[in-house]
């Protein structure tokens, strides 16, 4: 249920970015907590709409935001062979 809510929040931001007609199909969000003593969390959530992103794709979001800019992917015509 926290994943849908957290696409809805984030696919809400289109406009914000001015991605026009463009469609969410995955988003990666980091949470950073602090415990009752100090100590410091980090956890994070990934998804689609309605299940969570495979491990490949969850890494290559963060690896974009670290050290990537912000891009677009070319059109490829040849099939992906690791989409199932």
């Amino acid at each position: 249920m926290s994943r849908e809510h957290l696409y809805d929040a984030v696919s809400k931001t289109r406009d914000d970015h001015s991605l026009g007609d463009a469609v969410l199909t995955g988003f990666l969000v980091i949470a950073e907590w602090v415990g009752p003593e100090g100590q410091l969390f980090i956890t994070y959530s990934s998804g689609d709409h309605d299940r969570p992103l495979p491990p490949w794709r969850t890494r290559g979001f963060a690896s974009e935001v670290l050290f990537g800019g912000s891009w677009v992917m070319e059109e490829d015509d040849e099939e992906d062979d690791d989409v199932s």
